[in-house]
């Protein structure tokens, strides 16, 4: 039971991750397009 809850936290960790990183992309490709107006 304890292995699941482990793998389960890892899995959120690394979403908020991928959630984290795609919002820096955004971020940094919508700064582009202002840079470039």
């Amino acid at each position: 039971m304890d292995e699941i809850n482990e793998q389960t936290e890892n899995m959120k960790q690394k979403h908020c991750l991928l959630q984290l990183v795609r919002l820096l992309i955004s971020t940094r490709m919508s700064l582009r397009q202002s840079l470039k107006n």
